[in-house]
């Protein structure tokens, strides 16, 4: 599963490192946003019910 935000990944990495890094592995190169919830505001998803 690809890391969604640079929170997710520092969390990761402190809690879980073995599983931070397979899924660093499958995360794009690239750009994160620092919180999901702020990217997904930047791109007008709506929440669940």
């Amino acid at each position: 599963m690809p890391l969604r935000s640079k929170a997710q990944r520092r969390w990761m990495h402190a809690t879980h490192p073995d599983m931070a890094a397979r899924w660093e592995k499958e995360t794009p190169k690239g750009r994160l946003p620092e919180k999901a919830k702020a990217a997904a505001k930047k791109i007008g998803r709506k929440k669940k019910p």
